[in-house]
C-alpha cells in the first residue's frame, strides 16, 4: 500500500513539474524567451560543431523544444494514469491522456497571448499534440519492453 501511494504521489508530482516548466516558459516575455533560446542554441551549436555537425536554426530549436516538453508531458500523463487508474486498460487511458495533453497545449498557447512580445499559433498546438502522442507511445513501449525483459 505504501509503495502504491508513493508511486501515485511521484507520478502526480512529475505531471505538475512538467506543467510548471511548460507554462512558466510560456509566461516569459518575447525578449526573455529569445535570449534563453539564443543561449541554448549557442550551446547546442558548440556541441554540434565539435562533433562535425552544422548549426541549428533558432526556429528549429524552438520547435524541437516544444515537441520535447510536450513529449515529457505525454509520458508523465500515461505514467500517472497507470498509477492512479491501474485497472483502466491502456486503450481507455490513451484518449484521456491525449485529451489532457491537447487541452494543455491550447492553454499553453493561450498563456502566450497574454505574454508581452509573444503570440499563439495553431501550428504549435498541433506540434505540441504530436509531442504528447509521441511521449505517450514511448512510455507505453518502454513499459512493455521492461515487462518482457528477463529479470535477474
Amino acid at each position: 500500500m505504501k509503495r502504491e501511494t508513493a508511486a501515485r504521489t511521484a507520478s502526480l508530482m512529475l505531471c505538475l513539474a512538467v506543467w510548471a516548466f511548460i507554462f512558466s516558459n510560456s509566461m516569459q516575455g518575447g525578449e526573455a524567451s529569445s535570449q534563453r533560446s539564443d543561449a541554448v542554441m549557442a550551446m547546442v551549436n558548440r556541441v554540434l560543431a565539435g562533433a562535425g555537425g552544422g548549426p541549428v536554426e533558432s526556429w528549429a530549436l524552438r520547435k524541437a523544444a516544444h515537441f520535447a516538453e510536450f513529449a515529457a508531458l505525454g509520458a508523465s500523463l500515461i505514467l500517472a494514469l497507470r498509477c492512479w487508474l491501474p485497472g483502466l486498460p491502456v486503450r481507455r487511458q490513451f484518449p484521456l491522456a491525449f485529451t489532457t495533453g491537447v487541452v494543455s497545449a491550447v492553454f499553453d498557447e493561450t498563456i502566450q497571448l497574454f505574454s508581452q512580445g509573444r503570440s499563439a499559433r495553431f501550428s504549435d498546438v498541433l506540434l505540441d499534440s504530436a509531442g504528447v502522442l509521441a511521449g505517450m507511445l514511448a512510455a507505453v513501449l518502454f513499459r512493455r519492453l521492461l515487462r518482457r525483459s528477463p529479470r535477474a
